[in-house]
């Protein structure tokens, strides 16, 4: 089975087994060099042992020549021992060689401590220096005893081991000299062998390197030469070599060449589709101007064959205004001065004209442009509309009846109306860039920190001086540049006078309708009474309904005044803790004698809930709501009052059972003068206020109210107000 390698696993077997001859080589070079290095260390030590050896026996003899000479010295001289050892030539010859030759002794025991053979021989030589420094003692001793005969003795036995020594040293010498010798000659032929071992694998090696290298190169060269013929092929359009066969980087290489090759013919295949089936027009156009090729696209665009247009001048179809600017364009894209496309208008074959955009690009190697063209016409007509638009909200901006400003971020005047510059007596010119806060009074800084969504009122200031109220309404918008605010300006001088008038109305009804009221209902109370006589029973009547009439202009009036301050948040609100419960029953307290006159029940359910208001008010609500509530249920019908707490809010609530309110006014009736008019008239007898201020209470109060109700039986109102965070 023949293995599927890759160059990498090649390369790699062949860089590995190299690896391993160089492994191999370097191997045994360093275990001769090791075996060569213990050699001389061998012979080193052999030598420094025979140098050791030599240096005892010298310093054995030494010492036995030093004993004589103190002897003779101690008999010619006639010295005791004691004086022989205060001399100096006995300290330097007698005791001094003594102890070297014990040092030596000690230094050769460790040299030849591996080696059993010397080690006994060491052991001997040791044994008899020892016995023979005792000799020389004795002798020495008897010489300064002058015991002549017992000294004669001790120097033959002296002799005679010193013969031993010599011989025993002189054994062990030539063992080591021996040794020196057969360790030079090993290493003479471990030089030998290692130059032979060198010569021999560093030829193995350069062969072995030399065959890889042809082995591995040999299956390369040719593939990659096939692969070259491949691109060169391509190129020119031929045929490719068929894929080669295998599985190393080659292969895959070629393979993927031809994986390539198939993908740029679909490349080529989809491009000539694209152009073919492009709705721009796509065209090359030769040095000389005229159209080398086409796409089909031109049959639509401008009515022409592609046949027609080959060979023609691209002037043909350009309208003769726009040759010029077209030639001039073209020779800038040659120069590569310019690459912004060139907008211009062509002459179909029918004559009819388009407007399209021209781009080009020029090939220095094909010495062409390659041009694209596409219609815009419809474009241009959307750019008319935009254009006619952009003139219609112009002018309906110029004309409308408040001003318009539009701001920058920082609040520099962009743009102005017709109706600005009538209101302020300025001009556009003289507006442009300057601060919004130049058309109010200066001493008025919260225009310069105008925020979108909101409304206010400020004074404007004509150029003239001249200083009139007006009311701002802002709203911010993206532009190009940014974020922009637009801001309409209404001159409110109109506004302001009929305020006034309303005010003076307010104070008039106030002071010279309320009290004469007031007077009238005291004085009809004081009829009533009998104050001014007795009056008959018709009398009475009258009486009572003058009374009742009194009381509902009173009411009226009072409504009025209420809603004018709540709008005008003039009325004062005295916030407080209270307890939700308190106010119902405080309010169902008021309305039970009216609840009774009209033979309505009323029923509480009120588990109580803390709250932030003003009782006095939230109870004018409710009685307001349950007096509704109890006017228009039928004799016998039930009024329920109740409240709850959830999410933060504590809600109360009143329902009756009596015509139900359709769905189209339950938005309304909260409204100033609304009402539901219903068949049986009801709903009308009321001034239409009271909800009115309901809702304005309730609101102030951060709360809402609102009605539910099926339209046919019974309504369901209901105010929810934020309850006290514990």
């Amino acid at each position: 089975m023949r293995l599927r390698l890759s160059l990498a696993h090649k390369g790699t077997i062949a860089v590995t087994l190299m690896l391993a001859f160089e492994l191999a080589f370097v191997y045994t070079l360093s275990q001769m060099l090791n075996h060569a290095g213990e050699q001389l260390e061998r012979e080193e030590r052999v030598r420094e042992i025979i140098s050791h050896l030599n240096n005892l026996t010298h310093l054995f003899n030494q010492t036995t020549v030093g004993l004589t000479r103190v002897v003779q010295h101690g008999w010619l001289s006639g010295e005791t021992a004691e004086q022989s050892e205060q001399n100096p030539q006995f300290q330097k010859e007698y005791y001094n060689q003594p102890r070297m030759v014990k040092q030596e002794c000690i230094v050769l025991r460790k040299l030849v401590k591996d080696d059993p053979t010397a080690t006994q021989a060491l052991d001997d030589i040791d044994r008899y220096c020892k016995t023979g420094l005792m000799m020389m003692e004795k002798v020495r001793m008897c010489a300064f005893g002058q015991n002549s005969g017992e000294q004669y003795q001790w120097l033959a036995k002296l002799h005679a081991l010193g013969e031993q020594t010599v011989a025993r040293e002189a054994a062990l010498l030539k063992y080591y000299t021996e040794m020196e010798t057969d360790i030079s000659a090993q290493e003479a032929r471990a030089r030998q062998t290692a130059s032979t071992l060198i010569v021999v694998l560093a030829a193995f090696n350069i062969g072995i390197a030399f065959l890889f290298l042809f082995i591995f190169t040999g299956g390369i060269t040719g593939r990659l030469k096939r692969v070259s013929e491949n691109s060169l092929r391509l190129a020119v359009g031929q045929e490719l070599h068929p894929v080669m066969k295998g599985n190393d980087e080659i292969a895959k290489l070629d393979r993927q060449f031809h994986e390539v090759a198939q993908a740029l013919e679909d490349a080529a295949q989809k491009e000539r589709a694209i152009v073919e089936n492009a709705t721009d027009l796509i065209c090359s156009i030769s040095k000389d101007a005229r159209i080398f090729k086409v796409n089909p696209a031109v049959e639509n665009m401008l009515g022409y064959g592609v046949d027609e247009l080959i060979g023609q001048r691209y002037i043909l179809f350009v309208a003769e205004e726009y040759r010029n600017g077209l030639k001039t364009y073209l020779d800038s894209v040659v120069r590569a001065t310019n690459s912004a496309p060139y907008e211009l208008q062509l002459v179909r074959k029918d004559q009819s004209t388009i407007f399209a955009i021209w781009s080009a690009q020029w090939s220095t190697k094909e010495e062409m442009w390659f041009s694209v063209v596409h219609d815009i016409s419809e474009r241009k007509r959307e750019e008319n509309l935009i254009r006619a638009n952009e003139e219609r909200i112009r002018s309906v901006i110029e004309n409308l009846p408040v001003g318009v400003v539009t701001t920058d971020s920082s609040g520099k005047v962009e743009s102005i109306n017709r109706m600005t510059s009538e209101m302020f007596l300025v001009s556009a010119e003289d507006m442009i860039n300057q601060p919004v806060s130049k058309l109010f009074e200066e001493e008025d800084s919260s225009v310069k920190d105008l925020q979108a969504g909101k409304t206010l009122e400020q004074i404007g200031k004509k150029s003239n001086g001249e200083t009139f109220p007006v009311e701002l309404t802002t709203a911010e918008y993206k532009g190009f540049e940014g974020n922009r605010l637009l801001i309409h300006i209404k001159d409110i001088t109109e506004r302001r006078e009929i305020e006034k008038l309303k005010q003076e109305f307010i104070a008039m009804i106030s002071h010279d309708l309320r009290t004469p009221l007031t007077s009238i209902g005291g004085t009809l109370t004081l009829i009533q009474e009998g104050i001014y006589g007795p009056i008959n029973e018709g009398g009475t009547k009258r009486v009572v309904d003058a009374q009742r009439n009194v009381e509902r202009l009173i009411n009226l009036v009072s409504d009025l005044l209420d809603l004018e301050k709540l709008e005008a948040g003039k009325l004062t609100m005295e916030l407080e803790p209270c307890d939700v419960h308190e106010i119902i029953e405080s309010s169902v307290g008021s309305v039970k004698s009216y609840a009774e006159q009209k033979g309505v029940s009323l029923h509480v359910d009120s588990p109580g809930a803390a709250i932030t208001a003003d009782s006095d008010r939230l109870v004018q609500v409710l009685v307001n709501l349950i007096s509704n509530a109890v006017k228009f249920s039928p004799v016998g019908g039930n009024v329920y009052v109740s409240s709850s707490a959830s999410n933060g809010h504590v809600s109360m609530f009143v329902k009756d059972e009596g015509r139900g309110i359709p769905k189209e006014f339950q938005d309304s009736i909260f409204e100033k003068f609304q009402q539901v008019a219903v068949s049986d008239g009801k709903r009308s007898m009321g001034s239409g206020l009271g909800l009115a201020i309901c809702k304005a209470i309730v609101e102030s109060h951060n709360g809402q109210i609102g009605v539910e109700s099926d339209g046919a039986t019974g309504s369901t109102f209901w105010i929810k107000l934020p309850a006290v965070q514990s």
